[in-house]
């Protein structure tokens, strides 16, 4: 049984919607490394007796005819390219091999966030592709005046590289059919939330070593992400590729789409040098606001994944907000990964605006409040009821609707949705639609 939960916080008459255009935050082609914050010089690492990059740029051709400018790990960076505290004796980067853009906070409710860019593998690695892997997070708490370098060396501080919301992970894992009995473990594309033991997300941090690793984060709840399991997201908080499967290619250059709209996000590929109609949906992760309850939460995973969970996922929380993307590179032991034509930009969903000096409408034209079974009546006569997804696609509309009769809007599915009703007095009035 569905409950519709209609909520009129914006019921105002001549209501208008804003359209502020698409907000881009970065746009980086690599010709250089003047954009980025370099974690790598936080550190001493290698032979290097001062703070060096471990970053270069370069324009590297597939097997194709594409050709990028891109960003990866150096040649002389690549055996320190880890997480374990010495390699043959010299310090290494200790998960610093990772670059920031930072921003102010920007809040997620009502944005959809797209991070784009090309990527192309040098190797496969023959295990499940830990070793050449590259993350992209959304960075939250991001420390006033930056990242200092001292801070990887001090315990005691809280979150002093910020908290991960959400991110993205490309592995360069060797392809194996799917007779193979670790088809299952080798998923080159997955999503995860939060990570470590904290709801808020923690990147790791080890007693033993005494350090901060601020490019790695666990899975929430505290598990190895990309270990072997049986159990896609929700189950285990991860959500690998949808088969088939798309591997990531070391031949040829593939386009990413990440999208990560209020509550999911979704991977799309394509080879580089195709046309944008060829992107292939790759995975897909349910991202429910956890304020709706878990009812709500348990509902939307299922409907998305296909599951039939019972409990939610290890700290599950929804991140309303980030304040910078943070990328890591693991290219040890020459697993070395390109990235070139990175673009991050939002798309501002269409919300009401009070225009000034307008009156307020006195009530919320529906009742009852929460609906009964799907089905919500209408005080008024409206001439004109149309509904928008929380991207701002229509996704119906109705005409004509008597006061005091039934309106049946079960066939929605799950999901925040903007109505707008046009009144027999020519007024509008407007508000949101949450169907748990």
């Amino acid at each position: 049984m569905k409950k519709l939960l209609l909520i009129c916080s914006f019921c105002f008459i001549n209501t208008v919607y804003s359209s502020e255009a698409d907000s881009i935050l970065v746009i980086d082609p690599f010709t250089d490394l003047n954009q980025i914050f370099d974690l790598s010089k936080l550190v001493l690492w290698g032979e290097n007796t001062d703070t060096t990059s471990c970053f270069t740029t370069s324009l590297i051709n597939d097997f194709g005819t594409t050709g990028y400018n891109a960003i990866h790990v150096s040649d002389a960076a690549t055996p320190y390219s880890t997480y374990v505290p010495e390699v043959n004796g010299h310090p290494t980067l200790r998960t610093t091999s990772c670059f920031d853009y930072s921003f102010g906070k920007i809040d997620r409710i009502d944005k959809n966030i797209t991070i784009e860019f090309d990527l192309l593998f040098s190797q496969y690695d023959s295990g499940y592709g830990e070793q050449g892997r590259m993350v992209i997070t959304l960075v939250d708490d991001y420390p006033d005046g930056g990242l200092r370098p001292g801070d990887i060396d001090s315990l005691q501080l809280t979150a002093p590289f910020g908290r991960p919301k959400y991110n993205l992970r490309l592995r360069n894992s060797m392809p194996v059919s799917e007779s193979n009995n670790e088809y299952i473990h080798r998923s080159p594309s997955f999503m995860l939330y939060g990570g470590g033991l904290d709801a808020e997300g923690e990147f790791e941090k080890s007693a033993d070593w005494g350090y901060w690793m601020p490019g790695f984060s666990s899975e929430a709840g505290g598990g190895a992400p990309g270990q072997p399991s049986a159990s896609d997201f929700p189950a285990t908080g991860t959500k690998k590729s949808d088969k088939p499967w798309q591997w990531n290619s070391t031949d040829y250059w593939h386009h990413y789409t990440w999208q990560i709209e209020p509550e999911l996000m979704s991977l799309y590929m394509r080879r580089s040098s195709d046309n944008e109609s060829e992107n292939t949906l790759v995975a897909r992760m349910s991202i429910p606001q956890d304020d709706l309850g878990e009812d709500y939460i348990i509902e939307k995973m299922n409907e998305v994944h296909g599951t039939t969970i019972n409990t939610l996922p290890p700290l599950y929380k929804w991140h309303p907000s980030f304040s910078a993307v943070r990328i890591y590179f693991r290219g040890f032991n020459g697993n070395i990964a390109y990235l070139a034509n990175l673009k991050i930009a939002f798309e501002n969903i269409e919300e009401p605006v009070l225009v000034e000096n307008q009156p307020q409408k006195p009530e919320n034209p529906f009742y009852p409040n929460p609906a009964i079974n799907g089905t919500v009546y209408s005080r008024m006569e409206i001439n004109q009821l149309t509904i928008y997804d929380i991207g701002g696609r229509l996704v119906g509309t109705l005409t004509h609707l008597p006061a005091n009769r039934i309106t049946d809007i079960s066939h929605l599915r799950s999901g925040i949705y903007i109505y707008k009703a046009q009144l027999t007095d020519l007024t509008s009035t407007q508000g949101k639609i949450i169907i748990p």
